[in-house]
């Protein structure tokens, strides 16, 4: 006589191995990814460590005071401020970055810094101010005023970003050397409409 329980017995009890061996595959491989992308995290975060591109401190009280945030508008004055984690002291430099074409642009140190200015000039072809100073004060500057003129504002409306970094220029004093060590950082949007 033919049973049907134990072809149900097997059939069953072979769907219930499927389902188990395919829940454990699927766990272990949830296993096996996890891990990869924690070393793929580990070793990301330590080639950024070893080259330098985590030691910076983070600007504070970075600020931008534009006398004109009109699209397109010439003759435009910024003046930023910060406080640098690493206070600014002989042969320091800020670079400040703007993400648009500021045409024309100066720089300046606004009256009452603790600065003697030795260099200060626009670099167009990376829309970026160079600031190198030497501190007249016997005291490491510890806050910092940096005003922009004749800035064009950008042609088309909407959110720009302004990179501010400070460096320690090392032997020579000047931006460009390889012993050029980023000290502080920090970016901030402007709105233009």
């Amino acid at each position: 006589m033919f049973s049907i329980k134990p072809m149900c017995d097997f059939v069953l009890r072979s769907i219930g191995f499927f389902l188990f061996s395919s829940f454990m595959y699927y766990r272990y491989l949830r296993v096996i990814t996890t891990c990869t992308l924690l070393v793929l995290f580990f070793n990301f975060l330590a080639v950024r460590l070893l080259t330098g591109q985590i030691a910076a401190a983070t600007l504070t009280d970075l600020n931008d005071k534009i006398s004109s945030d009109q699209i397109g508008e010439r003759g435009v004055e910024h003046n930023i401020t910060f406080t640098p984690i690493n206070p600014l002291t002989t042969g320091t430099g800020v670079l400040v970055s703007l993400n648009w074409n500021a045409s024309d642009s100066l720089c300046q140190l606004a009256q009452g810094s603790d600065f003697t200015l030795w260099d200060c000039h626009y670099l167009a072809d990376d829309n970026a101010f160079l600031f190198v100073m030497d501190t007249s004060a016997t005291n490491p500057v510890a806050n910092v005023n940096l005003v922009l003129v004749n800035v064009s504002n950008p042609k088309i409306a909407g959110e720009y970003l302004v990179k501010v970094e400070t460096f320690d220029l090392g032997s020579d004093g000047s931006f460009g050397g390889d012993t050029d060590t980023l000290l502080d950082q920090g970016v901030f949007k402007l709105s233009f409409n």
